[in-house]
């Protein structure tokens, strides 16, 4: 369950991420 946790915060963190470097590069 832990290692499940570990691999969503990953992904929202990778989302996040991307997300942001999408709005950098239009903005």
């Amino acid at each position: 369950m832990r290692e499940y946790d570990q691999r969503l915060l990953a992904t929202v963190y990778w989302s996040l991420g991307g997300f942001a470097a999408t709005v950098l590069v239009i903005a």
